[in-house]
């Protein structure tokens, strides 16, 4: 903000001007009362009407007022134009500034110029960086991608694996099941077998015992084909088992 101040001239002329409007009024009012005392006396204008001294103050005060504004507006153009100077001066500096003034303005355009390069070429390495950055993360979320629809398709394929072993394991399990219950029934069944042979045999030693009377040697003889008949019979057992395990 330019600040105005008035010059040297027109201080001097304002005091000129106000000096001689008080010399002019000290002169018009000892005229004034001059006339007054010679002609009226202050006893008559005293003695008159408010509306007469009314006239009086203002026949006494109205010239040295007109006076006043005069001078007051003569000095504010003289002020005014000393200002409008001024101005102009300063308005003259800023439009057409000294050759020093240029060259720091240059100096202060190249600096703002290298700073604005500066910034300019970091910005260009800060985009160059977010795109890299931009690649990366597009690389690395498509390798994510990628891996988790492998590891999907693999837990998948893991699924109907194990599916197929547990079908696997439940027809084993069946298959074992039914191969237990057969080979229990063909287990009854010998047993059944054995206990008809052990009956035979029962009945063959009552029968040797009812003829106790034989000899010793024919005794043995019943006996030894007794044991035949029942390894026999185990063996029989022993295939049939085989048979139906196999």
């Amino acid at each position: 903000m330019i600040r105005l101040f008035s010059s040297e001239d027109s201080r001097s002329g304002v005091a000129v001007a106000a000096g001689l409007g008080v010399f002019l009024t000290l002169v018009w009012f000892g005229l004034c009362f001059w006339y007054i005392g010679q002609n009226y006396g202050w006893q008559s204008v005293t003695a008159g009407l408010p509306h007469e001294l009314a006239i009086v103050v203002v026949a006494i005060c109205g010239p040295p007022g007109v006076l006043w504004l005069i001078l007051l507006f003569f000095a504010r153009a003289r002020t005014v134009h000393a200002e409008t100077e001024e101005l102009l001066r300063h308005f003259e500096a800023m439009t057409y500034p000294p050759e020093d003034a240029e060259w720091k303005v240059a100096r202060i355009a190249d600096s703002l110029k290298e700073q604005a390069d500066i910034l300019a070429n970091a910005t260009d390495e800060m985009i160059q960086k977010m795109e890299d950055m931009r690649g990366s993360f597009r690389h690395q979320s498509q390798e994510l991608t990628g891996a988790s629809v492998r590891a999907a398709s693999q837990a998948e394929q893991l699924r109907e694996s194990l599916e197929a072993q547990s079908e696997n394991l439940t027809a084993a399990n069946e298959r074992v099941m039914e191969l237990v219950s057969q080979a229990s029934e063909i287990v009854d069944r010998q047993v059944s077998v054995l206990d008809e042979a052990a009956d035979r045999a029962r009945a063959t030693a009552s029968s040797i015992a009812e003829g106790v009377g034989g000899a010793v040697g024919t005794f043995d003889q019943v006996a030894a084909g007794a044991m035949s008949s029942a390894r026999a019979a185990s063996e029989h057992i022993g295939q049939e088992l085989k048979r139906s395990i196999d």
